[in-house]
């Protein structure tokens, strides 16, 4: 026995416009829960303030919208860091310019992976 299954025309859309408002609460309780992960580690700035989403019809993005997100989510090896711009590095609790910084490196957070799995569907 063969059981054939035929579509009617415009089931894509259908489907797209019945399913938007679920797409778009997920998107929200991602973006929320993106938020809450990220303000554990971080209380202000620019990182916090660069989460946003998106929402369409197809569904939508939540994302982080800084330069240094991917050292944040994904964490830095050890590493050394050289002056660019001038001779020497200098930063308000330093005792003294420096010519170089050995940095230990940093453990990822990943606000944007833990969110996504922790909203379920």
């Amino acid at each position: 026995m063969r059981i054939a299954v035929v579509m009617s025309p415009g089931w894509e859309q259908k489907i797209k416009i019945e399913g938007t408002p679920a797409l778009h609460r997920l998107v929200d309780e991602v973006e929320r829960a993106a938020y809450r992960n990220v303000s554990q580690h971080v209380r202000s700035g620019a990182l916090l303030d660069s989460i946003r989403s998106t929402k369409t019809i197809n569904g939508g993005r939540v994302w982080i919208g800084t330069d240094h997100w991917p050292y944040i989510e994904y964490g830095t090896r050890p590493h050394v860091i050289n002056p660019r711009l001038r001779q020497a590095l200098w930063w308000p609790q330093a005792r003294h310019p420096v010519g170089r910084v050995r940095h230990p490196g940093t453990r990822e957070y990943a606000p944007m992976r833990r969110a996504a799995e922790s909203v379920r569907w």
